[in-house]
C-alpha cells in the first residue's frame, strides 16, 4: 500500500481495516492482481515488456481496453478504423497476439494482412518476443523448438500463431482469435472491383470458416473504398453484431475519445498543421477515405472546377521560367466514342504552380489526328516535350512507334497506361483542389470543367483529365511508370523533393507514392 500524505491517518486506518477483513487467500489474490496489473490489456503488457519504448497513445489505450474486455467474453466482432501511420498494426498484429497467447497459450491466433510477407513479419516479432530470454522472467509462454516456422509456430500447450496473406491457403488451421490488419495494399487494389470481390469471397469461404466456436474476430484498417472488406461486413454480415469505432485523423462530432472538433488524433506524431498539409496533398477523395475513414462513392461531385484559378494568357509567366509538356490521350474514332485530348501544361520552375494553357479536344479519324498532333508540335516548337499515352497490347506499341517516326525531330515519348485512371489522375486533381492549377481563359474552358466535375470511373468522357494527369505526373514527378498510394516499409521509401508527404520506392520498378 502506498502512503498518501494528503490523506488523514484515520482514512489509512480505515483502508487497512478493510484489507484485514479479507481472508488470507483473498489478500494474496489482491496482492497478485496489483502486482500483475500490467497483464490486463495488450497495451499495458506492451508498455511493460518494451520498458516504455512502445508509445501508449490514447487511442491505442482506448481500443486496448475494449479488446481485452470483449475477447475475454468470447465471440467478439470488432472493427477499428484508423488513418495511416497511427500505430494500429503494431498494436493489433504484434501486441495483441503477445497478450492473447500469454494469457491463453493453448489457443490459436491467426494474423492476416494483404500479403503473406507482411503477416510473417508480424509473426516474427511475436515469436521473437516469446523467445527473448531477457523477457522470460515476465512472459511464461514458450515456443516449441520443433514447431517454430515463422508463418506457423506452436506453444508447448498446443496453441500457436498462423500468419497468412489475403487469398492464401488456410486449410486445416483454426483460429480462436482472428486478426485482419490492412487488407488493402494500395489505391490501385482499392479501386479494382475484381480484387475487392476476390477479397470478399476469400474472407467468406476461407477465413471466416476457420473461426473456432466462440472465436473473436478483429479487423483494423485504413479505409479506402465504401465497398471494401469493412463495408461489406457491415452490410452483408450485419447480423454478426459488429462493434465499429472510427478514429478520424481530425476529430468530428461525437468523437469516441471526446476530442474537440478538428483536434488531431495523435498530435505528438502528426500535428493538426501536418495533417492539413497532407490533406492538401491528397485532395478530398483520398483524405476522406484514408484519414477520416469516410470513403466516398466516387470522385464525382467534388466540384473541382471551383478551385481552378482562371487567368488571361498575359499573366502566364515567361517560357524561360516554365517547363512545358504537351500530353496526348488518343482516340481514333471519327463519330462517337472517346475524344482525342491534348493539353499543353506548364510548371513554374520555382513555385511549382501549374498552368493549363491550351487544350486540343476532337473526334477525328486516326489520319486526321496525326495531322493535328504534328501541326500542334510545329506550333508549340521544339522547347515543348511531347508525351503520349500508350494503349495496352501490340497495337498500342505500334501507334507509339508510328508517332516516334512522325515526330522524330521533337522530344517525344510514349507512356504505357497502367493502373486505374482514378489513381493516375489523383495527383492532378489534388493539385487543383489545393489551388495550385491556373487555367488560361479560352473557349475550351467550359467543356474541360464539365468533364472535370463529372470525372470518375464511370464517366462517359475522361480524355481531357487523363491527358492532363499524364502531363502533370511527368512535370511534377518525372517518373516512368504508374503512381500509386500505398504501403511500403520505411526503409524502402524516400521523399519526393518539393512534395511534402510524398515518397517513392527505391527498389520497385514502378514508383509508389506511399504513406
Amino acid at each position: 500500500m502506498t502512503l498518501d500524505i494528503d490523506r488523514s491517518a484515520s482514512e489509512h486506518e480505515h483502508e487497512a481495516l478493510n484489507l484485514s477483513a479479507l481472508s488470507h487467500s483473498d489478500q494474496l489474490k489482491l496482492q497478485t492482481a496489483l502486482k500483475e496489473g500490467w497483464r490486463l490489456t495488450p497495451a499495458t503488457m506492451a508498455v511493460k515488456i518494451t520498458q516504455g519504448r512502445w508509445i501508449a497513445a490514447r487511442h491505442l489505450l482506448y481500443i486496448s481496453t475494449i479488446v481485452a474486455t470483449e475477447v475475454a467474453k468470447g465471440n467478439a466482432r470488432l472493427i477499428f478504423t484508423f488513418p495511416a501511420r497511427h500505430g494500429k498494426s503494431e498494436f493489433l498484429s504484434v501486441n495483441t497476439p503477445i497478450w492473447f497467447l500469454e494469457k491463453w497459450p493453448s489457443k490459436f491466433v491467426m494474423t492476416i494482412t494483404y500479403g503473406a510477407e507482411l503477416a510473417t513479419d508480424f509473426s516474427l516479432k511475436v515469436r521473437d518476443t516469446f523467445q527473448n530470454e531477457d523477457l522470460h522472467h515476465l512472459l511464461h509462454t514458450r515456443i516449441r523448438a520443433d514447431k517454430k516456422r515463422v508463418d506457423r509456430w506452436l506453444t508447448p500447450q498446443g496453441g500457436g500463431l498462423t500468419a497468412a496473406g489475403i487469398g492464401g491457403p488456410l486449410v486445416g488451421r483454426g483460429a480462436d482469435l482472428m486478426l485482419i490488419d490492412d487488407y488493402i495494399k494500395n489505391d490501385e487494389d482499392s479501386l479494382s472491383v475484381t480484387k475487392r470481390k476476390k477479397t470478399w469471397e476469400w474472407f467468406k469461404s476461407t477465413a471466416y470458416t476457420r473461426l473456432e466456436p466462440d472465436a473473436s474476430l478483429i479487423i483494423i484498417a485504413t479505409r479506402w473504398n465504401q465497398k471494401d472488406l469493412i463495408g461489406m461486413c457491415m452490410t452483408e454480415l450485419a447480423h454478426e453484431n459488429w462493434r465499429l469505432i472510427n478514429f478520424p485523423a481530425l476529430a468530428e462530432i461525437n468523437d469516441p475519445l471526446g476530442r474537440a472538433e478538428g483536434e488531431a488524433l495523435w498530435p505528438e506524431r502528426y500535428s493538426r498543421e501536418r495533417l492539413l498539409q497532407i490533406k492538401k496533398t491528397l485532395g478530398t477523395y483520398w483524405w476522406d477515405a484514408m484519414f477520416q475513414q469516410n470513403p466516398r462513392a466516387s470522385m464525382a461531385g467534388l466540384d473541382l472546377s471551383e478551385y481552378l484559378k482562371k487567368i488571361p494568357e498575359s499573366e502566364v509567366p515567361s517560357n524561360a521560367d516554365l517547363k512545358t509538356i504537351r500530353a496526348w490521350d488518343l482516340a481514333a474514332t471519327e463519330d462517337g466514342g472517346d475524344f482525342t485530348a491534348g493539353p499543353k501544361i506548364s510548371r513554374h520552375k520555382e513555385t511549382g504552380k501549374i498552368y493549363l494553357r491550351d487544350m486540343k479536344h476532337v473526334q477525328k479519324s486516326s489520319g486526321k489526328v496525326k495531322l493535328l498532333v504534328y501541326g500542334t508540335a510545329t506550333g508549340d516548337g521544339h522547347g515543348v516535350q511531347i508525351w503520349m499515352e500508350q494503349e495496352p497490347g501490340s497495337s498500342g506499341k505500334t501507334v507509339i512507334e508510328d508517332y516516334k517516326d512522325l515526330l522524330k525531330a521533337y522530344d517525344f515519348e510514349g507512356e504505357k497506361a497502367t493502373g486505374p485512371m482514378e489513381v493516375r489522375a489523383s495527383p492532378f486533381l489534388a493539385a487543383i483542389e489545393a489551388g495550385d492549377v491556373f487555367e488560361v481563359e479560352a473557349d475550351w474552358n467550359d467543356d474541360f470543367e464539365e468533364e472535370l466535375d463529372g470525372f470518375d470511373a464511370d464517366a462517359e468522357f475522361d480524355d481531357q483529365i487523363i491527358a492532363c494527369a499524364l502531363g502533370y505526373n511527368k512535370l511534377v514527378f518525372g517518373l516512368k511508370g504508374s503512381l500509386t498510394w500505398g504501403r511500403e516499409t520505411e526503409s524502402n521509401v524516400i521523399p519526393i523533393r518539393g512534395n511534402p508527404g510524398h515518397s517513392m520506392s527505391k527498389d520497385t520498378p514502378r514508383a509508389g507514392l506511399t504513406w
